[in-house]
């Protein structure tokens, strides 16, 4: 998932934020990674630490489960 986060393409980023947001939102979302995934603007150039962020919490999220 990272690597559609970080792809070189805007609009997949923004589209991978997106659905990935979605997805969570049936859920709980923990709301440090809904504050990344909406907060971010994923047509923009350097999201690495963003995506890395998602990463982490996503990781964290789904291990506390």
């Amino acid at each position: 998932m990272g690597s559609f986060l970080t792809h070189r393409f805007p609009r997949i980023r923004a589209v991978t934020a997106e659905q990935l947001y979605l997805k969570l939102s049936e859920d709980d979302v923990d709301p440090d990674l809904e504050d990344v995934l909406l907060e971010t603007s994923w047509t923009d150039e350097g999201v690495a630490d963003e995506a890395a962020k998602v990463t982490a919490l996503l990781r964290t999220t789904l291990e506390s489960q």
